[in-house]
Protein backbone atom coordinates (compact mmCIF):
# COMPACT_ATOMS: atom_id res chain seq x y z
CA UNK A 1 0.00 0.00 0.00
CA UNK A 2 3.18 2.44 0.45
CA UNK A 3 5.00 1.65 -2.37
CA UNK A 4 4.08 5.23 -3.63
CA UNK A 5 4.59 7.17 -0.54
CA UNK A 6 7.84 8.79 -0.13
CA UNK A 7 10.19 7.76 3.01
CA UNK A 8 9.23 10.88 4.25
CA UNK A 9 5.31 10.18 3.96
CA UNK A 10 5.63 7.04 5.45
CA UNK A 11 7.47 8.82 8.40
CA UNK A 12 4.37 10.98 9.46
CA UNK A 13 1.99 8.36 8.76
CA UNK A 14 3.68 6.01 11.39
CA UNK A 15 3.97 8.72 13.51
CA UNK A 16 0.20 9.30 13.20
CA UNK A 17 0.08 5.70 13.98
CA UNK A 18 1.71 5.37 17.10
CA UNK A 19 0.25 8.52 18.49
CA UNK A 20 -3.31 7.45 17.73
CA UNK A 21 -2.21 3.72 19.63
CA UNK A 22 -0.56 6.04 22.75
CA UNK A 23 -3.77 7.74 22.89
CA UNK A 24 -5.70 4.83 22.58
CA UNK A 25 -8.07 5.73 19.87
CA UNK A 26 -9.62 3.60 17.82
CA UNK A 27 -8.82 5.43 14.27
CA UNK A 28 -6.42 7.44 12.98
CA UNK A 29 -8.05 11.18 12.88
CA UNK A 30 -6.55 14.63 11.30
CA UNK A 31 -4.76 15.37 14.59
CA UNK A 32 -2.65 12.17 14.24
CA UNK A 33 -1.55 12.98 11.34
CA UNK A 34 -0.56 16.81 12.61
CA UNK A 35 1.32 15.28 15.06
CA UNK A 36 3.32 12.87 12.60
CA UNK A 37 3.84 16.11 10.60
CA UNK A 38 5.44 17.66 13.62
CA UNK A 39 7.07 14.69 14.56
CA UNK A 40 8.72 13.75 11.02
CA UNK A 41 12.42 15.27 10.55
CA UNK A 42 12.74 15.94 7.02
CA UNK A 43 9.94 17.54 5.69
CA UNK A 44 8.62 20.87 4.68
CA UNK A 45 5.53 20.79 7.14
CA UNK A 46 7.40 19.66 9.91
CA UNK A 47 10.17 22.38 9.27
CA UNK A 48 7.59 25.02 9.51
CA UNK A 49 5.32 23.86 12.46
CA UNK A 50 8.36 23.30 14.45
CA UNK A 51 9.89 27.05 13.50
CA UNK A 52 6.55 28.30 14.24
CA UNK A 53 6.86 26.81 17.48
CA UNK A 54 4.62 24.24 17.31
CA UNK A 55 6.07 21.02 19.52
CA UNK A 56 3.74 17.91 20.19
CA UNK A 57 3.05 19.07 23.22
CA UNK A 58 1.71 22.50 22.69
CA UNK A 59 -0.39 20.97 19.88
CA UNK A 60 -1.66 17.84 21.52
CA UNK A 61 -2.77 20.86 24.17
CA UNK A 62 -4.40 22.99 21.92
CA UNK A 63 -5.87 19.94 20.36
CA UNK A 64 -7.71 18.48 23.53
CA UNK A 65 -9.15 22.03 24.20
CA UNK A 66 -10.89 22.65 21.12
CA UNK A 67 -12.14 19.00 21.49
CA UNK A 68 -13.14 19.49 25.24
CA UNK A 69 -15.06 22.83 24.23
CA UNK A 70 -16.33 21.74 20.99
CA UNK A 71 -15.16 24.33 19.05
CA UNK A 72 -14.19 24.30 15.53
CA UNK A 73 -11.86 26.57 14.54
CA UNK A 74 -13.08 26.12 11.07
Amino acid sequence: MFERFTASAIEVLQSAQRECHNRRHSEMEPEHLLFGLIAENRGLAGVVLRAENLTLEAASRIVSNLMQTGTNPA
